[in-house]
């Protein structure tokens, strides 16, 4: 069952995933380069929990020499087709952000989509966090971005929202049952069998935290970034009461 869910979720994720969050996410990492690491002609990036591949193909047709790894056996596999089909094979392996990675030196890492989210603690983040740094070249840069607590607190509890298609209903709940800081979001998808008209349902459940500015930061130096800058929503600009994404860009010491 779990890879039929799979198979029907990443249908529905494709259709409703704002796909102008990936070139947003490459116009950040290009500015941030532009600030931290000007006047290079050749930036080796890994793209870290990189799902389908979108944002590796986006960084790939920019011209950046792109590598990428995901938990998901799935999402590998859905992301090397991607790529193949685009021309880049070779591009994408299975991999945790927990643990190091078999090649080092790069200019610029990065963990987008709220991924960092379904880390379990501050000792996750720690791990994750020296790996990174591991894998990154000195003076090289580390970009990921979370939830603010605007929005996990104040937008996500309580939100809904319905898709329905002739043959499929799609819903998403979210709930703060965990407390502040933290999001349960509870998915279905009713498939209707075509042979029979009953509907078959399929069911995820994400469940997402996040800590304090200063935990992140202090983790992230303790892991070996000297400079830890905290913008918010696609922009270099201090967060304010209510914004909803946090962008953390990073730079390794050395």
């Amino acid at each position: 069952m779990a890879d039929k869910n799979y198979q029907v979720f990443q249908e529905v994720y494709d259709l409703l995933f704002d796909k102008s969050l990936y070139p947003a996410w490459a116009d950040f990492c290009q500015e941030a380069l532009d600030r931290y690491l000007p006047g290079q002609d050749h930036y080796r990036l890994l793209d870290v929990a990189c799902g389908d591949g979108e944002f590796a193909l986006e960084m790939l047709d920019r011209g950046f020499d792109v590598r990428g790894y995901d938990l998901s056996e799935d999402m590998v596999a859905r992301a090397q087709t991607r790529l193949a089909e685009a021309g880049y094979k070779d591009r994408i392996y299975q991999g945790n952000m927990l643990e190091d990675q078999a090649e080092t030196g790069y200019d610029l890492l990065t963990l987008f989509c709220d991924s960092l989210c379904y880390l379990e603690g501050p000792e996750e983040l720690s791990r994750c966090f020296l790996a990174q740094a591991k894998a990154l070249k000195a003076g090289g840069l580390f970009i990921f971005d979370i939830h603010s607590a605007y929005q996990m607190n104040q937008v996500y509890p309580g939100y809904q929202y319905i898709e329905e298609w002739d043959d499929a209903v799609f819903t998403w709940r979210s709930e703060q049952v965990r407390g502040e800081g933290t999001i349960d979001h509870l998915l279905n998808i009713f498939v209707e069998d075509p042979e029979t008209g009953y509907y078959e349902r399929h069911e995820e459940l994400h469940r997402e935290q996040i800590f304090p500015v200063s935990c992140y930061q202090d983790l992230l130096k303790q892991a070996g970034f000297g400079d830890v800058q905290v913008s918010a929503d696609f922009s270099f600009e201090a967060p304010g009461p209510e914004s909803q994404r946090l962008f953390f860009t990073c730079v390794k010491e050395g």
